[in-house]
């Protein structure tokens, strides 16, 4: 199991001709490096206000209110659509926002708390349409009356019903409209989902503008939420561990009425956080409310701001309403001369962990720090390398699916680095991040290594390794390495000899070193009926153990030599995976896999310079950009517009977002969004499903049902991701794949 040491490693080994070399004049003349800058990264919130996110909250005024002409529409309207583009256009009228509807079909999805009749009421100006239908599930509720140009409130009758609490759908059409016609059908005000007891004639909605108040009491002045009784204002939200709830409660105007403040959660009974009477008047005061969220760490959950008592011309006030982590100062990530990130292939999280056969990855494991909760933004390999470096979703940087190219008019790692005068280097043996993906561009040095030309599957270790000894020997240079390993997936560098040694004993099936990629690739195919067998699987992981040993030794000689030469305790190494290989999988190492967990969860170590944070386990979510950020923030460079991420040394030292953290991945149409223990997934168009992976870690139950609420804030994330990706999206560029290109990938089973 030993081996010779990296010198003789690198000095030994012989590139084949086939390799992609491209060093710009500048890799012979490195650039004279400047003094490292402060960090300029922006300090994270310590809190989520819920006056700000208001809009992302559910009012209940004598029913659900759902305000149109604003925010509060975004990512309730339509068939679980994610495209802005659900024919409501925001318009104001005489200080009031309104929503003009130019498709005839709009439907809104809503929570109901309990159950019993309703009915639907609505303030529309009629366009086009003179006439809307209304049904609840897809069962008519009524047809209600417009007047053109004129605003009324419409109203179906209660249903002779109890329609059951949960998620529903109501469903508006408008009558009318040609072809060819450009004005709006109608203006939408509001909608209100009530109850069989109330008389819509006479209700008066509050406005968001009303809600939001900057109230003075006794000369303090608070940001609230105000609300005439009897009145709700619902929010979903995730809470961290060390959440806080704090808010001040006060009456504004004549009168006193009930502050309740409570949680619930979907399926489970109602806790009481604090119930205040609050008096108005010549008496008014604040009454500070700060609760300890503890018992609902780690959970979705919603917060109620109840105003009870009786109707009064006053109104309850809930002071700047937020949920606070600790607001410690946020740490900063030691300063370094090198940063080294490693990218290992079709890594088995259950065997990397092993110290017979990963001693160094399991060495850093006990010594770097580990993220436990690293998840891929996708399962497309070239991808999930384009998200680390540019710090990008997918959706964004548009290399989402195995046929693209990343963007030249991105800007990456390499470029910012290369800006900032820090020498770059990425070395890669895989062929999905070859020159023919876009990779090539933007660094000093750039080394691609084919899988078919016989070099040595450690080459981009070795190489990688031998550049970084020649570019830091003066004390003043700064450099970058990215690496993008073989790693465990096939072809595995084994001899025929000794693959005749691995069990099973006596093994004549197809499962061999040079050719196992496209063994399994076939196996993987929908339209064949050819399988692994017991054996295969037998043999094909047995290569795969030896193929990493090999590759972890290279690994541990890259990290003696930067020791060997003091480069360690000023050094950021990072070592990572692009996709997780399931070994229960019918046919593992593929690319595009769906977005289950076991595929998206990835192994992720970090050592910070200087030993920083050694040993610690880190529970808190992480995600591929965070990467990106954390090698600028190391080798304190200003971070590019657009880039994402968290740094990696403040979530190791433990700090948190007030809401948690979510992180979405995406393959084609279909998202998986993760937020905490819950997953919801699904494609636009189509109903998701909501997994709780605690309790059904294979995610065979969907609870969408059951926690309508969560699937709610879940999916109003994947919106407002979308959204944010949208705004900056790439156009697909197509990859240009040559011969030899094409000869690699099919070794490589794509």
């Amino acid at each position: 199991m030993l081996c010779s040491r990296l010198a003789a490693l690198v000095v030994g080994l012989a590139l084949g001709s086939s390799c992609h070399d491209k060093p710009s004049s500048e890799d012979t003349a490195p650039r004279p490096a400047d003094p490292p800058a402060p960090v300029t990264t922006e300090r994270k919130p310590a809190a989520r206000d819920l006056v700000d996110r208001l809009s992302r909250c559910e009012v209940d005024h004598q029913g659900v209110l759902i305000d149109f002409g604003g925010p509060s529409v975004q990512g309730i309207t339509g068939a679980w659509s994610l495209s802005s583009d659900n024919g409501l256009v925001d318009a104001e009228r005489d200080g009031e926002t309104w929503a003009r509807a130019t498709n005839r079909n709009l439907a809104v999805r809503v929570v109901l708390d309990q159950a019993g009749p309703i009915f639907v009421s609505m303030r529309a100006r009629g366009g086009l349409s003179r006439s809307v239908a209304v049904a609840l599930d897809g069962r008519p509720l009524g047809v209600m009356t417009l007047v053109r140009g004129q605003a009324r409130v419409v109203s179906t009758r209660a249903t002779a019903y109890a329609v059951a609490a949960g998620a529903h759908s109501i469903d508006i059409r408008f009558a009318g409209a040609g072809r060819g016609q450009t004005d709006p059908l109608a203006e939408v005000d509001w909608v209100r989902v009530g109850t069989s007891e109330d008389d819509s004639r006479t209700f008066a909605p509050p406005t968001m503008n009303q809600i939001v108040s900057n109230a003075s009491i006794g000369g303090v002045p608070h940001r609230s939420i105000a609300l005439r009784v009897p009145s709700t204002v619902r929010c979903t939200t995730f809470v961290p561990v060390g959440g806080h709830l704090k808010l001040a409660l006060g009456f504004e105007g004549q009168g006193r009425g009930e502050a309740e403040v409570q949680v619930t959660r979907d399926g489970e009974s109602a806790v009481a956080l604090r119930s205040e009477q609050v008096q108005g008047g010549e008496r008014a005061a604040w009454t500070d409310v700060d609760v300890s969220m503890d018992a609902f760490a780690g959970k979705v959950i919603t917060i109620e701001l109840k105003a009870k008592g009786e109707a009064s011309a006053g109104r309850l006030l809930f002071g700047d309403p937020a949920l606070y982590v600790a607001t410690n100062a946020e740490p900063v990530a030691p300063p370094a001369k090198l940063a080294v990130v490693v990218v290992l292939a079709g890594l088995d999280r259950s065997k990397v962990a092993s110290h017979d056969i990963c001693p160094t990855l399991s060495e850093l494991a006990r010594t770097a720090t580990t993220f436990e909760s690293q998840r891929g933004p996708t399962t497309v390999t070239p991808g999930i390398l384009a998200t680390l470096l540019t710090g990008l979703p997918p959706r964004a940087h548009g290399v989402e699916d195995s046929g693209a190219r990343l963007s030249s008019s991105l800007t990456t790692l390499g470029v910012a680095a290369r800006d900032g005068s820090v020498q770059t280097a990425m070395f890669t043996g895989c062929p999905a991040t070859s020159e023919a993906f876009g990779f090539a561009r933007g660094w000093d040095k750039y080394l691609a290594i084919s899988p078919v030309e016989g070099a040595p599957s450690i080459a981009p270790l070795s190489e990688a390794a031998q550049w970084t000894m020649e570019h830091m020997k003066s004390g003043d240079a700064r450099a970058l390495v990215v690496i993008h390993a073989r790693g465990g997936h096939p072809p595995w560098d084994v001899t025929m000899n000794d693959a005749a040694k691995l069990p099973p004993s006596e093994y004549t099936g197809p499962m061999e070193p040079r050719r196992a990629a496209e063994v399994i690739a076939r196996a993987r195919g929908k339209h064949t009926r050819f399988r692994l067998t017991e054996n295969d699987r037998t043999r094909m992981w047995a290569l795969y153990d030896a193929a990493l040993e090999g590759q972890d030794r290279a690994l541990g000689q890259l990290v003696d030599a930067l020791k060997k030469a003091s480069l360690w305790d000023d050094t950021l190494f990072i070592v990572t995976g692009d996709t997780s290989t399931n070994p229960d999988s019918r046919a593992p190492f593929g690319d595009g896999e769906d977005l289950s967990e076991d595929v998206l969860k990835v192994p992720l170590w970090v050592h910070f310079p200087g030993g920083a944070l050694g040993g610690t386990k880190v529970a808190l979510p992480t995600s591929v950009t965070d990467l990106s950020r954390s090698v600028l923030d190391a080798l304190r460079l200003p971070v590019p517009e657009g880039f994402e991420g968290i740094d990696l040394f403040a979530t190791g030292s433990g700090t948190t977002l007030p809401a948690g953290r979510a992180r979405n991945a995406t393959l084609g149409s279909r998202y998986s969004m993760r937020l905490g223990d819950l997953t919801l997934s699904g494609v636009p168009g189509r109903a998701p499903t909501l997994c709780d992976t605690v309790s059904d870690p294979n995610c065979e139950i969907d609870r969408i049902d059951r926690m309508p609420r969560a699937a709610s804030l879940l999916f109003r994330m994947t919106y407002d991701a979308e959204m944010a990706a949208q705004k900056v999206k790439r156009a697909r560029e197509p990859a240009t794949v040559d011969a030899n290109t094409a000869a690699a990938l099919q070794v490589w089973g794509q």
